[in-house]
């Protein structure tokens, strides 16, 4: 018969031949080779040889065969071997020989040696609890015989085999297993019939014998065996107690047939099987099985030697190292089954790769105790399979919930495949849970001042010092809540912004910062502690520590308008501080500072006046500043688009951009230029930009200008061009007067008249009477309500308030200029507490900070605010005024303001000259009339370039003259008389004039309110007023020692500043020798004011005189102090005063030019 047994992707073919055999089924056992790379496989085949075979027989003897016990081909070396004795066995086999293997050695042939062939005996023992009927296979060729074939052996009793060797042929080997077969009888005596169906239908148990001899004798065989066999054989790994197999093969390379025979030790642990044997000629190998049986229960090495004696010749014994160990499963955890956990931190949970190693050879299955495990303890892999000297990382986690020192003992199950028997293992496993922090070096990063979008870079180290692993996970926040638009942290961008860091190691940290909003970046990097290094989620219990602090300055490139300046050839009724308002360059810059990129805003400029002269020009300039710094950008666009309804189209160059469609131009376009239309200014850079209003098609309109000022920021600019009849503006707001006061305080409005005819102005009082009427009693109060304005002429429009229970205020009043209406509105709030007078400061600068060659004139404060006034009271301010030309010489006309019962104001000298590059002082007398008042006076000055001026009329003259020549010469000829052709003179330039304003700012108290109203040392400052009071009010407000001492030292101060000045006597003796000889007695008075004159007390004209003094005194004083010009402050009679004037100031102007120009420049900073 064949089979076919695959092996990998071969398939080879095996042979077996079912030879004759007795009656009945026939087993039999076969180790064989497929190849010499596979593992030896194990035949155990079953045969039947019926008397008389049928279908029905095989049928039963199939089924017969499926449900053997016996078959059993899980295990199928310990079937092999099962009959193989040799070593101690705790599960002896049911039917076991004495010798499972025989060696006759050399015997000889014939007959007449038939008694010297001595036979050998064999005892089979049976084991079980029944009986057995044992019947041997003969011998074919009859050389191998035993007795008796058949024999009944019964239950737990033993029978002796005589085994005879009678070999036939000389210088032969014999090989041959005898196989018996055993079957189980019934406990009933049976017959020979019996018997025979017994054989037929059961399958039987088999016992093997294998019988070897030789009939060679010593010295005459003189082939040398060739073969090949290990000289060591080691034995798989193996368990105390559990066998283990292996096997090996013994190669024939000789054409005779080898015969072997294994000789043992006397005490031996191993069997080997077949023991001995012959390998033919042509069977090449013969494969060995070895069984190792470790008997001790502790691990033991078993290493014996075997001798194999071969073709029966003691000179061909060669010997065979067999070697074996037997161990227990055995792992060993960490160090030496001691495991010490890394701290972690409170919260945390921490994987750590524990070492485990299998020092065995065996396949080792492990499986932990889960209820050992505490609830801080967790394993990845619960149970699994280690390799032979195979070390493997497991993944232990250790999250613990409280702080301290842990200790737990775990249990583990090893187990072998070779058997089911397991062991444990205790682990003794050490944790600590503590508490941990980061630290970064620096603690601050400071990006410095950076530009919009610009990218910076900085790093920092993150050391942890702590004994425990921190995963952090890292986070940018605001120090402090931004009004701004985006989040900050979205500008920062973090690497590595999650990770890891052991006990004293560290990581840097790389910040890239991209600003893309204006304003201070104060930011806080700040680190969670996260449960894992793997996890997302942080510990909830923890808040975020600060780790480092970035500082960082963004700035947009931005312009502010810092100074304007103006030149009106005419009075237009404007100043600096009216101008600053009007253009809105509070606004401007406000929006210039606030616009964030990619934003558009519109900003309305308006220039308070329509009508320009012919060839007349308005100039303003703006000096705006870099303020930050980095470099800024500006440019400017005029848009074709106007307000006005007069537009046409115009003929231009074709041009690219007007040839693709026809565009409208407004013939406005012209009327108000900027220029430069670009401008980049760097860090702390200032520039000028001209607004330059012209006469040419001027009209009330709007002029758009595009403004970017880089970064995506855009500024519609609307230039309009607009009358105001109302000069000080639509809004009039009395703040915070006393309910105590029991009189009204006034303010004004000032209405203009640009209208060469006079003009009537009426103000509607309606609302104001309602108002009244509504509080009962007189709250607001109009002195003026209509009037007349003369051309040109602007007159103030006095309100009154006078409150009589607390709250605000609000009402309108409609002011009208002929037909021109503007509306007026008034706010007022009153308190129960009297406050002192706040003296409020425009933005508007009070000085002029740069110079243009287009402007002659500057004063040293365009707006001078005077501190508070007593009624009745008198101020005296000096102002400076700068001729900046380098060659002309200008003329001056200052025009003076009264408003009666409020203040009146006079500067002294009125009119006069200002040489070329000349500083002149001016005194500005301010008296204040009865009424408590707030106002906002504007003194105009006119200049005219007197040279050309002189020029002009030099010309003037020059040309009538000659034409008064021309009219003497004539010539008489035929025809008449003929005149001379009349010249052709040029146009004569105009003289250049001009007018600046100074803004004067006034607040007035009453005497009686002084304590409460004006601090100390603006009371200190004030001169003693007119008004003299019968009885004298006390106030319950305390002077400081200090306050005392203070004023103590600037009375002295002044007064000896008066007596040291050289021209304290000579102004104190002309004064005094003025003797007034008139008395109060010789007054053309009645009765009545007679009697009130005498009531006051004689120490008031000598006070009065006094002041005059101590002012004059004072005004030289700060004169010669800083060698300043005083001929200016006389008026000369004729003509050789003014020669004189001007000699002695040519004389000495080089002596004084370096303390001028000290001065001014000391003045308007």
């Amino acid at each position: 018969m064949e089979y076919s047994i695959e092996n990998y992707a071969n398939i080879k073919n095996i042979g077996l031949d079912f030879g004759e055999v007795e009656v009945g089924v026939t087993k039999i056992k076969s180790i064989k080779i497929v190849n010499q790379s596979s593992t030896p496989l194990i035949l155990e085949l079953y045969g039947s040889l019926p008397c008389s075979p049928g279908q029905d027989y095989i049928k039963a003897f199939n089924s017969k065969i499926e449900m053997i016990e016996e078959l059993d081909i899980s295990d199928n070396f310990t079937n092999y071997l099962r009959d193989t004795t040799g070593v101690v066995k705790s599960n002896p086999p049911a039917i076991s020989l004495s010798w499972n293997f025989m060696d006759f050695g050399q015997m000889q042939t014939g007959s007449e040696n038939y008694v010297k062939r001595t036979p050998q005996t064999v005892c089979l023992t049976n084991h079980n609890i029944f009986n057995l009927l044992v019947i041997w296979e003969k011998d074919v060729s009859k050389t191998f015989s035993i007795q008796p074939q058949e024999a009944k052996v019964r239950s737990n009793q033993s029978i002796i085999f005589e085994i005879r060797f009678d070999p036939a042929e000389e210088n032969t080997f014999y090989s041959r297993e005898l196989i018996a077969r055993t079957f189980r009888l019934p406990c009933c005596e049976t017959s020979f019939n019996d018997i025979e169906a017994i054989q037929t239908s059961t399958v039987p148990d088999y016992v093997s014998l294998r019988l070897i001899g030789h009939t060679y004798s010593y010295g005459l065989n003189d082939c040398i065996p060739q073969y090949e066999i290990p000289e060591t054989v080691i034995m798989p790994a193996c368990i105390p107690a559990t066998p283990v197999y292996t096997t090996f093969m013994i190669k024939n390379f000789c054409q005779q047939p080898l015969m072997f025979c294994f000789v043992p030790p006397d005490t031996s642990h191993y069997s080997i099987k077949p023991m001995m044997g012959l390998i033919g000629h042509k069977q090449e190998h013969q494969v060995i099985a070895v069984q190792l049986f470790p008997e001790a229960e502790s691990d033991r090495a078993y290493v014996e030697r075997w001798a194999v004696r071969l073709n029966g010749n003691p000179e061909y014994e060669i010997y065979i190292d067999l070697q074996g160990f037997a161990e227990q499963a055995s792992l060993v955890f960490g160090d030496v089954n001691t495991v010490t956990l890394d701290p972690v931190h409170i919260g945390c949970r921490h994987t750590q790769s524990i070492p485990v190693r299998n020092p065995t050879r065996h396949c080792v299955r492990f499986e932990y105790s889960s209820s050992d495990f505490p609830k801080e303890l967790s394993v990845q892999e619960i149970s699994g399979i280690i390799h032979p000297n195979e070390t493997v990382l497991h993944d232990w986690t250790f999250a613990p919930d409280r702080l301290g020192d842990s200790n737990f003992e775990i249990s583990c199950r090893l187990r072998t495949d070779m058997s089911s028997r397991s062991t444990a293992v205790k682990v003794d496993v050490t944790g600590k849970c503590a508490e941990g922090s980061l630290i970064a070096i620096p603690e601050e990063l400071n990006f410095g001042e950076r530009a919009y979008k610009e990218v910076c870079e900085s790093e920092f180290k993150m050391f942890n010092f702590s004994p425990v692993t921190i995963n952090f996970s890292l986070i940018c926040r605001p120090s402090k809540p931004l009004e701004i638009m985006n989040e900050p942290e979205n500008d920062i961008e973090i690497s590595p912004i999650c990770g890891s860091i052991s006990p004293g190691r560290g990581e840097k940290i790389k910040i890239v910062l991209t600003p893309t909003q204006p304003g201070f970046y104060e930011l806080n990097i700040q680190y969670y502690v996260r449960s894992h290094l793997t996890a997302d989620t942080v510990i909830p219990l923890i808040e975020p520590q600060n780790l480092c602090t970035l500082h960082c300055m963004c700035y947009l490139p931005t312009i502010q308008v810092q100074d304007l300046l103006y030149r009106a050839e005419t009075n237009k009724q404007v100043s600096k501080v009216s101008l600053w308002k009007s253009l809105c360059i509070d606004d401007f810059n406000i929006a210039l500072t606030n616009l964030l990129p990619y934003q558009e805003t519109s900003v309305e400029m308006t220039i308070p006046f329509v009508d320009l002269n012919e060839n007349e020009k308005f100039l303003i300039k703006l000096l705006v500043k870099n303020t930050k710094p980095i470099k800024s950008t500006l440019s400017l666009k005029q848009q074709s688009t106007c307000l006005c309804n007069d537009q046409k189209r115009k003929s231009r160059p074709r041009t690219k951009s007007t040839s693709k469609n026809g565009c409208l131009y407004c013939v406005h376009d012209h009327s108000c230029s900027i220029f430069p239309t670009k401008m980049t200014l760097s860090p702390g850079e200032t520039g000028i930009l001209t607004i330059d209003i012209s006469s040419d098609t001027l009209q009330p309109s709007g002029i758009f200008w595009d403004l970017k000022i880089g970064e995506e920021r855009y500024i519609n600019w609307n230039i309009k061009l607009e009358n105001q009849i109302i000069l000080s503006g639509n809004y009039l707001n009395f703040k915070q007067i006393n309910l105590k006061r029991l009189y009204m305080r006034y303010q004004t409005a000032w209405i203009y008249n640009d209208k060469e005819c006079e003009a009537s102005y009426t103000v509607d009082i309606k609302n104001l009477v309602m108002m009244n009427k509504k509080h009962y009693g007189i709250i607001f109060t109009c002195l003026n309500p209509q009037g007349i304005l003369k051309k040109y002429e602007r007159q103030p429009i006095i309100f009154g308030f006078c409150p009589n229970r607390f709250g605000i205020f609000k009402t309108t009043v409609l002011i009208k200029v002929n037909d021109i209406a503007s509306i007026l509105n008034i706010e007022a709030e009153s308190t129960c507490t009297a406050r002192e007078i706040d003296i409020e400061h425009d933005n508007c600068p009070l000085s002029d900070t740069f110079t243009t060659p287009e402007i002659e004139v500057y004063f040293n404060h365009n707006c001078v605010i005077a501190s508070p006034i007593s009624t009745h009271g008198k101020l005296i301010k000096l102002v400076m005024v700068h001729n900046h030309h380098p060659q002309d010489v200008l003329q001056y006309t200052w025009k003076n303001c009264e408003i009666p019962e409020l203040v009146k104001i006079n500067v002294n000298p009125t009119c006069g000259l200002i040489q070329p590059q000349t500083l002149l002082t001016f005194m500005i007398e301010i008296d204040v009339g009865s009424y408590e008042c707030c106002l906002d006076i504007d003194l105009f000055c006119d200049f005219i370039n007197v040279s050309e001026r002189r020029l002009a009329e030099k010309k003037k003259s020059e040309e009538e003259k000659m034409l008064c020549q021309l009219k003497n010469e004539f010539t008489i000829t035929d025809k008449g008389i003929l005149l001379p052709k009349k010249p052709i003179f040029e146009e004569t330039k105009k003289p250049s004039t001009f007018c600046k304003t100074l803004t004067l700012k006034i607040h007035t108290y009453d005497s009686e309110s002084a304590d409460d109203r004006v601090e100390l040392h603006y009371q200190l400052k004030n001169t003693p007023n007119e008004e003299i009071a019968r009885k004298l009010t006390t106030s319950n407000k305390s002077i400081s020692a200090n306050a005392a001492n203070m004023s103590t030292h600037i009375f002295e101060s002044m007064i000896w500043d008066i007596i040291n000045s050289s021209s304290f006597s000579k102004t104190l003796k002309e004064n005094l020798n003025n003797v007034h000889d008139l008395k109060y007695s010789q007054l053309p008075v009645d009765i009545g004011r007679r009697k009130n004159q005498a009531e006051r007390t004689e120490l008031v004209p000598p006070k009065r005189h006094v002041q005059d003094v101590l002012h004059t005194m004072i005004c030289m004083v700060v004169h010669e102090e800083f060698n300043f010009d005083t001929a200016h402050f006389s008026h000369p009679t004729d003509i050789r005063q003014i020669s004189y004037q001007k000699t002695y100031m040519e004389e000495h102007h080089h002596h004084r030019r370096h303390s001028k120009k000290m001065f001014m420049n000391k003045s308007m900073q």
